[in-house]
């Protein structure tokens, strides 16, 4: 979808967009930046297990204190599948998550006909 495509009444102003190709741990945002909302689509499944830490803290660093994260958890599967993807739970995002500041509105699985 391009910016220049979208209907005018749905479309931002072109001086409150910005668009970047950048490493996310590279990230280096002020407090007048940060973001009121992260839709996260399945990131941390892609991340080596071993940096899942340093991913927490920097979606902790990027989002404004009353803002939300909104992360869509996948794959949950076994353990010991190599990856990427690398297996998640959700008890891992609450072990990443909360001792970073955030805090848990609703962590659920969603039903198996979805």
């Amino acid at each position: 979808l391009r910016y220049e495509s979208l209907d005018e009444s749905i479309k931002p102003p072109s001086d409150k967009i910005e668009f970047s190709t950048l490493n996310f741990f590279d990230l280096d945002i002020s407090e007048d930046y940060k973001f009121n909302l992260v839709y996260d689509y399945t990131f941390l499944c892609a991340l080596d297990p071993s940096i899942r830490v340093n991913w927490a803290q920097k979606m902790s660093d990027i989002i404004k204190k009353d803002g939300m994260l909104f992360s869509v958890i996948f794959p949950i599967q076994s353990e010991d599948i190599p990856g990427p993807p690398f297996s998640v739970t959700l008890e891992l995002y609450k072990e990443l998550l909360l001792p970073v500041g955030f805090k848990c509105i609703k962590l659920e699985n969603l039903p198996p006909e979805l």
